[in-house]
């Protein structure tokens, strides 16, 4: 399973998206950026495991 991180167009295309369906009042969305010594610590509680070949970290 490999991670990689957005590209700058596509955080832009996710944020544009994300806009679109937020009510500014009730809703919010938090970007963290890691480091890449930060993404190997990354745990995940609950459900199954990602099937994807790649994983975004948003």
């Amino acid at each position: 399973m490999s991670k990689r991180q957005l590209t700058k167009k596509e955080l832009i295309l996710l944020r544009a998206k994300l806009a679109r369906h937020l009510d500014e009042e009730n809703d919010s969305v938090r970007f963290y950026p890691l480091c890449s010594n930060c993404l190997d610590k990354v745990e995940t509680v609950g459900g199954p495991l990602p099937k994807e070949e790649n994983i975004f970290l948003v």
